[in-house]
């Protein structure tokens, strides 16, 4: 069996001493998709951040971590930010808060170009332009010309999805990628992060509270609860026989069917291109 792209092995976080996720292990392997799942305050998010050293300065992480077969775990502060935006990518919960209000599209997706490959001015903004027509947005001469507030969510969604994939990153942890959006927006962006992961043979790290959406886009699942592993395995076999009274119990809660789509907010570009 191959080594996995990405492993957590007996993985822990405390907050000031006190345990918010206890022995966590799993592994991620190229061009699959791995759901966490849990109610809010499962440490779902945490053991994502935990992860690649995202945590505030009262966090300690302990247990094994692997990218590529190389420990992550004695990393210094250079070798984390060289890391981070480069093999690994990172799509946050909400993209209003993520980007930088007072700069243009561009120039934040050329700050990791520069950061990461050296590139500067013209060759800066053409891969810029086309990291923007790769996640399928229209007219990107003018987006990266605007500002973060003159995007729709989804606008914002996928030019985060741009940066994350700028630098062809083995692995892509993608947390929450699209709770405030609406219901189409929403499958949409899951069809283009689903493309853009084969496209590049990613692996993903896929971080959701919406069990509908990880049953039609994820490979295998981790349950997680206050910190703790309840069951992990492929997604038919969680969902069809889960093993679990807590994983039944969050099978039987979520609602089926699709709310109304909402309408978003209004969009600098083409609402068809969302």
């Amino acid at each position: 069996m191959s080594e996995p792209l990405f492993r957590l092995d007996d993985f822990g976080v405390t907050f000031d001493g006190q345990p918010v996720v206890t022995s966590l292990s799993l592994s991620v392997a190229r061009g699959e998709t791995l759901a966490i799942v849990g109610e809010s305050g499962s440490g779902k998010s945490v053991s994502a951040l935990g992860a690649i050293d995202l945590l505030p300065g009262n966090a300690e992480v302990s247990g094994g971590r692997w990218l590529e077969g190389t420990s992550l775990s004695g990393l210094g502060k250079r070798e984390w930010n060289a890391l981070r935006g480069n093999r690994v990518g990172f799509v946050f919960q909400e993209p209003m808060t993520s980007l930088n209000p007072l700069h243009r599209i561009g120039r934040q997706i050329g700050e990791t170009l520069r950061l990461h490959q050296g590139l500067r001015g013209h060759a800066a903004r053409r891969r810029a332009r086309e990291l923007l027509e790769q996640v399928k947005l229209p007219r990107v001469d003018e987006l990266l010309d605007a500002w973060p507030h003159q995007l729709s969510g989804g606008q914002r969604q996928r030019v985060m999805i741009a940066m994350a994939i700028a630098n062809n990153p083995a692995l892509l942890i993608a947390d929450e990628p699209t709770t405030a959006l609406d219901v189409t927006v929403q499958q949409e962006i899951l069809a283009l992060l689903r493309e853009l992961r084969d496209t590049h043979g990613m692996g993903m790290l896929f971080i959701s509270h919406d069990l509908n959406l990880v049953r039609r886009f994820a490979e295998r699942v981790c349950v997680m609860r206050a910190g703790r592993v309840e069951e992990i395995g492929p997604v038919e076999q969680i969902f069809a026989h889960p093993q679990s009274d807590y994983t039944r119990a969050l099978i039987a809660a979520d609602p089926e069917g699709r709310p109304a789509p909402v309408t978003d907010a209004q969009p600098l570009l083409s609402a068809r291109q969302l």
